[in-house]
């Protein structure tokens, strides 16, 4: 269960962002420990891949994140005529 932040619990005076009874090794906010499921470890590693890349305008590769999508998609079993690539 994800607590919005601001609103820990009705002991915390700190707030969720801070507390770190609430806050996990990855930096996201949930009760205790937890394990993540396939799916849920699935999106968080390709959300962390993105957020890895730069893709600022002035300075970024969005083409690099976009390409980096499409080995995920290629990976997971779609069709190279499905997937449209930037360096293609």
């Amino acid at each position: 269960m994800l607590l919005p932040i601001g609103s820990c619990h009705d002991r915390c005076d700190r707030g969720a962002r801070r507390c770190p009874q609430h806050r996990d090794d990855a930096g996201m906010l949930g009760i205790g420990s937890r394990v993540l499921t396939t799916q849920q470890q699935l999106a968080f590693d390709i959300y962390k891949e993105l957020v890895e890349i730069n893709t600022v305008t002035a300075t970024g590769d969005t083409a690099r994140a976009a390409e980096a999508m499409a080995v995920r998609l290629r990976a997971a079993g779609f069709a190279d005529a499905d997937v449209r690539s930037p360096t293609k």
